[in-house]
């Protein structure tokens, strides 16, 4: 009887599994994925009921945000600052975005995100101190050597993806924290970032979006818990292996 019954639980574990992969999303879950990867938050509640938004794809959306900032100059200020914070952990003088911009408008928060990692593995001094204000942040304390040394395998990391990560870590490990170990992962109740949970269907859309691999079943075996859709976070594990997007800016980020 305990047999048959772990068989019924089991079977209604990946009957309800799949039901929630297949989940098609709504088009308001599509305009608030948009926003978190062209601006680097989620929809205001004009854009998730503007009449202009509706009806479009991913991809469409994103493209119609590209040309939003093409031709707001102040809006695209705003989504650089706002990249450069979730990179590195402080705000950028205003001049310096202004000038930092050149004749690069239309790159979505992401995309710069993406440009600041870069600029952060080619400085690997500068890329510490981001890694200490993640840990002063959360814990209150830099980060001991060896967990400089954790985090090298797993390349070089958004100051938000730290955040999330080392919140989780925390809280885990309460009281009496040591040294950072164990696998990396991010909740998506995280106090300190913007998160919005999606249907794997619109989590792959934005994966191939943002250049990182797609969910499949055999990434899963291979990969398992990577749920994360957001730059920088492709080796991070998601607490529930919940498939979910993020940003900074949240309650007690400090951002």
């Amino acid at each position: 009887m305990k047999l048959r019954a772990l068989s019924v639980l089991l079977l209604f574990w990946l009957v309800s599994s799949a039901s929630v992969s297949a989940q098609t999303p709504t088009q308001q879950e599509i305009i608030s994925a948009s926003c978190l990867i062209a601006f680097g938050r989620p929809a205001e509640l004009g854009e998730l009921n503007a009449p202009l938004l509706a009806n479009k794809t991913l991809a469409q959306l994103v493209a119609g945000h590209r040309e939003v900032l093409k031709n707001d100059p102040k809006f695209q200020r705003l989504v650089h600052l706002q990249a450069y914070a979730d990179a590195y952990g402080v705000p950028k003088a205003l001049d310096l975005v202004t000038k930092g911009l050149g004749h690069e408008r239309g790159l979505t928060y992401s995309e710069q995100l993406n440009r600041h990692l870069k600029d952060l593995t080619a400085a690997p001094d500068e890329y510490r101190v981001v890694i200490n204000r993640a840990y002063q942040l959360v814990i209150r304390r830099d980060a001991y050597p060896e967990e400089v040394a954790y985090w090298k395998p797993f390349g070089t990391l958004p100051y938000v993806v730290l955040v999330g990560a080392i919140e989780n870590w925390a809280f885990r490990n309460q009281p009496g924290l040591m040294v950072t170990t164990g696998t990396p992962s991010i909740a998506v109740n995280s106090r300190f970032l913007r998160t919005q949970r999606v249907p794997l269907s619109l989590a792959n859309e934005a994966r191939d979006l943002l250049g990182l691999p797609v969910w499949t079943d055999v990434a899963r075996q291979h990969n398992p818990g990577r749920n994360i859709v957001a730059v920088g976070a492709k080796d991070i594990a998601s607490v529930g292996g919940v498939h979910f997007l993020l940003a900074g800016g949240g309650p007690l980020a400090g951002m």
